[in-house]
């Protein structure tokens, strides 16, 4: 039980093998292997150098420069990989195999076959090799699910096909999104702006009111509120002693339901709520949203390369 290994996948990519006592750790950013972190025999962190294919072709440890080339099945020779990953971004094992589809099928890169039948070989025509890898053509293909180019291999490109379409019209919505959502940001800033210029001029029509509702009471002050009554036709008629009088007061009741609705105004116009922040927080969450359509994008371009240049937008 010593000899026992536990692999862990972040998709389909190799992120950590545990064994008693120690681990080893996979780093990738965008589904490409960037760094290994780890333990015996792996005692330091190691930054790697990978190609298109995610082939890891050297390690940096310090300062030295691990290299290794690969003839197009992937054959390093007999030598050790200087990192756990090797051709197409894949684990060795230590007997010199890839097991491909997380142990689907074992892959033998100096024998430049699988070392077993293909599950879905039955359904091939013509006769063709069960055992070959890419059906011959290492350089534009690879088999990172361990199957043949076969009829249930042309149904999942198919479906690959429909993920990389997907994740482009995805991709390009939240970039079509990215436009509207500054423009709303720059219009909630607008609004605000006006917002505050308008409670400013009420404040200032507010204090010429209340300084013409004072001067109205101080000159009130001087006159004498006095009513009199007089007969008429109509009954008794009520009249200030001074005519100003009443007129002044007239003004000052004006002046007063002009202020309350002024406030009232105010008022209102202080409940509604900034929207700017939430804008910017819109907008950023978008930001984030691109990133990680355009990192799903790249990681089913890498996982599908085949599928890639036939289904993805040539617009993006």
């Amino acid at each position: 039980m010593s000899d026992r290994q536990l692999r862990f996948y972040q998709h389909d990519r190799l992120a950590s093998i545990g064994v008693p006592g120690s681990s080893v750790r996979v780093m990738n950013a965008a589904s490409t292997p960037v760094c290994q972190l780890g333990g015996p025999p792996f005692t330091e962190n190691k930054l790697l150098a990978v190609d298109r294919a995610t082939s890891v072709l050297a390690s940096i440890q310090s300062s030295a420069i691990n290299s290794v080339a690969y003839c197009a099945y992937g054959n390093n020779g007999t030598g050790p990989l200087p990192v756990s990953l090797g051709f197409n971004g894949e684990h060795r094992e230590a007997f010199g195999v890839y097991l491909l589809g997380r142990g689907e099928r074992g892959y033998s890169p100096s024998l430049k076959r699988f070392i077993s039948a293909d599950r879905t070989s039955i359904f091939l025509a013509g006769n063709l090799n069960a055992y070959a890898y890419t059906a011959g053509d290492p350089i534009n293909y690879n088999d990172p699910s361990g199957n043949i180019r076969g009829p249930i291999a042309r149904y999942r490109d198919w479906k690959a096909g429909k993920e990389l379409v997907k994740a482009s019209e995805n991709l390009k919505h939240q970039i079509d999104s990215t436009s509207y959502l500054k423009f709303n940001v720059v219009q909630e800033g607008k609004n605000n702006a006006h917002r505050k210029r308008e409670i400013l001029a009420i404040d200032t029509e507010l204090k010429e009111i209340d300084a013409k509702i004072l001067a109205l009471i101080d000159d009130m002050r001087t006159m004498d509120g006095t009513v009199t009554y007089e007969k008429s036709k109509d009954g008794l008629k009520a009249s200030y002693l001074y005519k100003n009088y009443a007129d002044k007061a007239s003004e000052s009741k004006k002046l007063e339901a002009n202020r309350i609705q002024l406030v009232t105004e105010r008022q209102k116009l202080e409940k509604i709520q900034s929207q700017v922040e939430a804008a910017e927080w819109r907008l950023k969450q978008n930001e984030i949203a691109i990133q990680a359509a355009r990192d799903r994008l790249e990681y089913l371009k890498k996982k599908y390369p085949h599928v890639a240049m036939k289904a993805i937008r040539t617009t993006l």
